[in-house]
């Protein structure tokens, strides 16, 4: 494995495995031979700014939907989904062509990764991960996303006969927003509010839209595209718990598990 690939890098710094050692060599693979190799001396400073590594930030699908083209995606093609290459010289040229991808990780950090793009007649003929471990990462990304569903429960989101959303409920729904974000490509996000039988079957509807909407709310104001939301409230109509022979506190607390928020992500089609 070598070590300018298998940095890690938070987004704002890029940390350079083995930099304490004597001396840093990176060896191509037998895999990728053509790609431009290194031999830096570490032994008296650290390696400095051309060694820095930034990636360029190319959604997954823009990826997948250039290995569908091979032998059919233009050049200019190519350069509207990966944009510019990492040297300008070369475009318009029956060559190779060398990208820096950051292909995500979990939580914030990413993988740097050499990707070469090759053409032939100015047609893409053939695509390359320098190292294998961005080819294996790249294939694990590629696989989509099982759907997911969340239920929050009653209190946790909302008050009784409330739908503002709590401070506790703003914060776990951000990071679950977080999370499916580093899951899905492309994600698509239904809400769906429920409530109790204790009052009219109307109200509980209207509370239900409420609640539903509070939360589809919150989730554009973090910036999520609102054509990727849908929500929508079904009142008492789909109960969880019945508790027959029940009155009073000892109902409304039996019940707590019908007054609820489910939230659907999942790949959008």
């Amino acid at each position: 494995m070598g070590t300018m690939d298998r940095n890690v890098k938070e987004k704002s710094v890029m940390l350079i495995a083995g930099s304490f050692l004597a001396t840093i060599s990176i060896v191509a693979s037998a895999q990728a031979e053509e790609f431009p190799d290194v031999v830096v001396d570490a032994s008296h400073s650290e390696l400095g700014e051309p060694f820095l590594r930034n990636g360029d930030d190319i959604p997954i699908r823009d990826l997948q939907e250039l290995s569908a083209g091979l032998g059919e995606l233009s050049q200019e093609d190519v350069m509207s989904l990966l944009g510019a290459p990492i040297v300008p010289s070369v475009v318009g040229q029956d060559d190779s062509w060398l990208y820096n991808v950051s292909l995500p990780l979990p939580g914030k950090n990413y993988l740097v990764c050499q990707y070469r793009v090759s053409f032939s007649q100015q047609v893409l003929s053939s695509l390359e991960w320098r190292r294998p471990q961005c080819e294996h990462l790249f294939s694990e990304l590629s696989v989509p996303a099982q759907p997911q569903k969340v239920s929050f429960s009653d209190g946790f989101l909302f008050d009784f006969d409330n739908y503002i959303v709590s401070s506790q409920g703003r914060s776990e729904l951000r990071r679950v927003l977080q999370d499916a974000q580093s899951k899905f490509q492309s994600l698509s996000i239904s809400v769906t509010g429920h409530t109790d039988r204790i009052g009219a079957a109307e109200y509980n509807m209207h509370l239900s839209e409420e609640r539903a909407k509070a939360v589809a709310d919150a989730l554009v104001q973090w910036g999520v595209n609102p054509g990727s939301i849908s929500y929508e409230g079904r009142g008492e109509s789909e109960p969880v718990v019945n508790c027959p022979n029940i009155a009073g506190a000892e109902l409304k607390k039996c019940l707590a598990p019908n007054r609820r928020v489910e939230i659907l992500l999942k790949e959008s089609a």
